[in-house]
């Protein structure tokens, strides 16, 4: 057990927190509790064969060390269903204080990981609650952030025809303004913005602000990824792109059946854990488009992804497609922290009908309706972000204005809500929320969104039928008409909102053309 004394007197010399050696091999670490062992346990780190030695274990730790492969452990203080544990798996222990128990770091109970795995017996199962309760833990004393998020994917433009004319004095003014008043979280990915809001994103925030001021995220896009090397460049790229140093959130971008089965093949979740591991991530998780079941799926097999980026809104909650609450429940079910995008859904909920107008305004006529779909996410439980894709200074007033001082919705507010949603079902023609994700690669370069967004303006009461005939014909001079879809269906299989977009565009190409 030559390894095990080297490991010890290491532990002991290096005052590090937990080493494990093997032959030649040495790692070590300076994070509190089980976390080394999680971390390595999670990045695919081979640790069998090695020895340990670690400052305290416990069972769970015992469970850990049993997992991953050691084949002995030194514990500085070591409990005896730890030592029981390794034992009874005819695992060689040496412990320097042995006690009945691990207490919390207050001295007031017993250690939340030795409860929660206090009644488990099986490892995989221990693995991912143990995961789950870690990620609990520490966003409860982790950092308190205001709940509103800057998606930079709707910024204002100069010119609404092309994507990359960035109003940057007005998104300057923004960004101040958001910082101002306490707000931290700024949300990019490559694709948006014609792969140019990465850029823009270094200019107006990263080159003005200390890194510590505010909290970047970006994605990973999965859907474009063809070989193993493409995730290096593309993370690479991004690094440059932003000028950020490192990502404090960092997301497989849009996981469904298909580009998490690409993401699999292609290694996604371990190379963004080797990221992490050199301190490139501070925090791994994935944006979702599909079925409760899939997300299910992937959680069970990445119990490592500590948050996840779900389309929540109030009309989407027991929308079939969506599947807004399946979701949910099922993200809470694995113990993962939630980020919302879509509150708005594309602005489909800020353009309410005039009934839903009335009904919120008399609930509380000092609120934008925008507001009820911002407050409704950000008061479900788990919910640490949400996410708005704000177009100008006046929307970034008004969703500062209030989730500055959140207050969660209350029972009687949160019915309101599901009220407003069967009128606006009622009325809606083609749920689009202006995401754009059909755009890229149409071969016929038709500005999808923008159609259906004249189509919906089109149903409404007293539309203005000229001035929207004459708007069609402005974007026709640009893109391709609805007319010219030649039906390859490429844009239905990136669309979030899952809509039969080759069915839409021929009821654009009647009313229009």
């Amino acid at each position: 057990m030559n390894d095990l004394i080297r490991a010890k007197t290491i532990l002991e010399k290096e005052n590090h927190t937990c080493v494990l050696v093997k032959g030649d091999k040495v790692i070590t670490s300076d994070k509190k509790g089980i976390s080394p062992i999680l971390d390595f346990i999670s990045g695919k780190i081979d640790l069998k064969g090695f020895c340990v030695a670690d400052k305290i274990v416990g069972k769970a730790a015992a469970m850990l060390f049993s997992k991953a492969g050691i084949i002995a452990v030194y514990g500085e203080v070591m409990s005896n269903t730890g030592l029981n544990y390794l034992k009874a798996r005819s695992i060689p222990a040496e412990y320097n204080t042995l006690c009945e128990r691990i207490i919390n770091r207050k001295g007031d109970g017993i250690c939340p990981m030795e409860m929660t795995v206090a009644d488990i017996t099986d490892e995989e199962i221990a693995f991912g609650l143990l995961l789950s309760k870690r990620n609990e833990l520490m966003s409860k004393k982790g950092e308190s952030m205001k709940k509103l998020g800057f998606g930079f994917m709707r910024l204002p433009l100069l010119d609404g025809n092309d994507q990359t004319s960035f109003d940057k004095e007005q998104i300057c003014k923004m960004v101040d303004e958001f910082i101002e008043k306490g707000f931290t979280y700024f949300d990019t990915a490559y694709m948006y913005h014609e792969y140019k809001s990465e850029n823009v994103i270094k200019e107006v925030l990263v080159d003005r602000y200390e890194r510590s001021r505010f909290k970047l995220a970006t994605k990973m896009p999965t859907m474009y990824l063809k070989e193993k090397d493409d995730l290096e460049r593309i993370f690479n790229e991004q690094l440059e792109k932003t000028g950020a140093g490192y990502f404090d959130y960092y997301l497989l971008h849009c996981l469904n059946t298909d580009n998490y089965a690409t993401t699999q093949r292609l290694e996604g979740f371990q190379f963004a854990l080797k990221k992490k591991a050199e301190g490139k991530i501070k925090k791994l998780g994935f944006s979702f488009h599909d079925n409760a079941k899939v997300l299910d799926k992937i959680l069970t097999e990445h119990p490592e992804t500590e948050f996840v980026q779900l389309q929540i809104n109030y009309l989407d909650w027991e929308n079939p497609y969506v599947q807004s609450r399946l979701c949910y429940e099922v993200a809470r079910k694995h113990g993962k922290e939630i980020i919302v995008m879509e509150p708005v859904k594309g602005g489909v909920l800020a353009n309410v009908p005039d009934a839903v107008k009335s009904l919120f305004n008399k609930a509380d006529g000092n609120l934008s309706v925008a507001s009820w779909a911002v407050r409704y996410a950000a008061s479900l439980e788990g919910v640490i972000m949400v996410l708005s894709g704000m177009s100008n200074l006046s929307q970034l007033r008004d969703n500062t204005f209030y989730m500055e001082n959140f207050k969660p919705l209350n029972d009687e507010e949160i019915k309101l809500c599901f009220k407003a949603a069967d009128i606006i079902n009622s009325s809606i023609a083609i749920a689009c929320t202006k995401c754009r994700y059909c755009v890229d690669g149409c071969p016929q370069n038709i500005s999808i969104p923008d159609y259906f967004e004249l189509y919906n303006k089109l149903a409404e009461e007293n539309p203005d039928t000229k001035a929207l005939m004459e708007e069609y014909k402005e974007y026709t001079k640009t893109f391709g008409k609805a007319g010219d879809c030649i039906e390859c269906k490429q844009c239905e299989s990136h669309c979030p909102q899952h809509i039969k977009i080759v069915d839409s565009l021929k009821r654009v190409k009647e009313k229009f053309e």
